[in-house]
Protein backbone atom coordinates (compact mmCIF):
# COMPACT_ATOMS: atom_id res chain seq x y z
CA UNK A 1 0.00 0.00 0.00
CA UNK A 2 1.35 3.62 -0.66
CA UNK A 3 1.12 6.12 1.75
CA UNK A 4 0.74 9.66 1.12
CA UNK A 5 3.67 11.92 1.59
CA UNK A 6 3.95 15.03 3.15
CA UNK A 7 4.88 18.24 1.37
CA UNK A 8 8.07 18.34 3.98
CA UNK A 9 8.88 14.77 2.99
CA UNK A 10 8.57 15.44 -0.63
CA UNK A 11 11.16 18.80 -0.61
CA UNK A 12 13.60 16.42 1.37
CA UNK A 13 13.47 13.90 -1.22
CA UNK A 14 13.83 16.55 -4.07
CA UNK A 15 16.80 18.05 -2.17
CA UNK A 16 18.02 14.52 -2.03
CA UNK A 17 18.29 13.69 -5.65
CA UNK A 18 19.28 17.21 -6.63
CA UNK A 19 22.33 16.27 -4.33
CA UNK A 20 22.99 13.11 -5.53
CA UNK A 21 22.96 13.64 -8.92
CA UNK A 22 25.21 16.41 -8.61
CA UNK A 23 27.93 15.06 -6.94
CA UNK A 24 27.70 12.06 -9.88
CA UNK A 25 28.06 15.53 -12.53
CA UNK A 26 25.13 14.85 -14.17
CA UNK A 27 22.74 17.75 -13.31
CA UNK A 28 24.06 20.87 -15.07
CA UNK A 29 21.88 23.75 -13.15
CA UNK A 30 23.11 27.20 -14.51
CA UNK A 31 24.36 27.87 -11.08
CA UNK A 32 20.87 27.35 -9.42
CA UNK A 33 19.69 24.81 -7.73
CA UNK A 34 16.72 24.88 -9.43
CA UNK A 35 15.97 22.53 -12.75
CA UNK A 36 13.89 23.01 -15.51
CA UNK A 37 10.18 22.23 -15.48
CA UNK A 38 8.46 21.21 -18.71
CA UNK A 39 4.62 20.89 -18.70
CA UNK A 40 3.11 17.92 -20.85
CA UNK A 41 -0.17 16.42 -21.62
CA UNK A 42 -1.38 13.85 -19.68
CA UNK A 43 -1.43 11.16 -22.92
CA UNK A 44 2.55 12.08 -23.30
CA UNK A 45 3.40 11.96 -19.75
CA UNK A 46 2.16 8.24 -18.78
CA UNK A 47 3.77 7.23 -21.98
CA UNK A 48 7.23 8.56 -20.76
CA UNK A 49 6.70 7.07 -17.30
CA UNK A 50 5.43 3.66 -19.09
CA UNK A 51 8.47 3.27 -20.93
CA UNK A 52 6.77 3.65 -24.03
CA UNK A 53 7.62 7.28 -25.62
CA UNK A 54 11.51 7.71 -25.57
CA UNK A 55 11.43 11.25 -26.50
CA UNK A 56 10.21 14.62 -25.81
CA UNK A 57 10.06 17.31 -28.29
CA UNK A 58 10.09 21.38 -28.16
CA UNK A 59 9.84 23.42 -30.29
CA UNK A 60 13.06 25.06 -32.18
CA UNK A 61 12.64 28.41 -31.10
CA UNK A 62 14.80 31.28 -28.86
CA UNK A 63 12.81 30.25 -25.73
CA UNK A 64 13.79 26.68 -25.51
CA UNK A 65 17.34 27.35 -26.92
CA UNK A 66 18.32 29.46 -24.39
CA UNK A 67 16.89 27.29 -21.38
CA UNK A 68 18.66 24.19 -22.81
CA UNK A 69 22.02 26.31 -23.47
CA UNK A 70 22.13 27.70 -19.93
CA UNK A 71 21.35 23.85 -18.68
CA UNK A 72 24.73 22.93 -21.02
CA UNK A 73 22.84 20.97 -23.05
CA UNK A 74 24.14 21.99 -26.09
CA UNK A 75 27.74 19.99 -25.45
CA UNK A 76 27.70 16.91 -26.90
CA UNK A 77 26.72 14.24 -24.94
CA UNK A 78 25.99 16.11 -22.09
CA UNK A 79 22.86 15.07 -20.34
CA UNK A 80 20.65 17.01 -17.64
CA UNK A 81 18.00 15.78 -15.18
CA UNK A 82 14.58 17.93 -16.52
CA UNK A 83 11.54 17.80 -14.05
CA UNK A 84 8.28 16.76 -16.53
CA UNK A 85 4.99 17.97 -14.84
CA UNK A 86 1.63 16.55 -15.99
CA UNK A 87 0.19 20.11 -16.52
CA UNK A 88 0.72 23.22 -14.95
CA UNK A 89 0.06 23.28 -11.31
CA UNK A 90 2.76 22.96 -8.65
CA UNK A 91 0.48 20.23 -7.01
CA UNK A 92 0.53 17.96 -10.67
CA UNK A 93 2.19 14.88 -11.05
CA UNK A 94 5.44 15.11 -12.05
CA UNK A 95 8.91 13.21 -12.45
CA UNK A 96 12.53 13.79 -12.97
CA UNK A 97 14.44 12.28 -16.24
CA UNK A 98 17.61 12.41 -17.07
CA UNK A 99 17.78 13.90 -20.88
CA UNK A 100 20.11 14.43 -23.81
CA UNK A 101 19.71 17.04 -26.33
CA UNK A 102 19.25 16.56 -30.33
CA UNK A 103 17.72 18.61 -32.87
CA UNK A 104 15.93 16.42 -36.11
CA UNK A 105 12.64 15.36 -37.04
CA UNK A 106 10.58 13.65 -34.42
CA UNK A 107 8.38 10.49 -34.38
CA UNK A 108 4.73 10.95 -35.47
CA UNK A 109 3.62 8.66 -33.17
CA UNK A 110 4.94 10.83 -30.41
CA UNK A 111 3.39 13.73 -31.49
CA UNK A 112 5.92 15.55 -33.71
CA UNK A 113 4.41 16.98 -36.86
CA UNK A 114 6.17 14.86 -40.09
CA UNK A 115 8.68 17.14 -41.50
CA UNK A 116 9.12 19.54 -38.85
CA UNK A 117 12.36 19.65 -37.07
CA UNK A 118 12.46 19.86 -33.18
CA UNK A 119 14.17 20.05 -30.60
CA UNK A 120 14.54 16.42 -29.00
CA UNK A 121 14.77 15.44 -26.12
CA UNK A 122 15.80 11.33 -26.02
CA UNK A 123 15.00 10.33 -22.29
CA UNK A 124 17.26 7.49 -21.39
CA UNK A 125 16.67 7.51 -17.59
CA UNK A 126 13.55 8.22 -15.18
CA UNK A 127 14.23 8.53 -11.49
CA UNK A 128 12.65 6.22 -9.69
CA UNK A 129 11.16 8.41 -7.32
CA UNK A 130 7.76 8.58 -10.06
CA UNK A 131 6.33 11.11 -8.58
CA UNK A 132 7.33 14.73 -6.73
CA UNK A 133 4.87 17.32 -6.73
CA UNK A 134 6.08 21.29 -5.25
CA UNK A 135 3.97 22.56 -2.03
Amino acid sequence: MRRNISCKERKHIKELLISNVKSAGIFRGGGTDEMLTLPIKAKWFEMIRSGKKKEEYRRLCPYYEKRFRNLGLFVPNQSTLLQFRNGYSAQSPSFIAEVKLTIGCGRTEWGAVSGEKYFILSIFKLNPISEIAKC
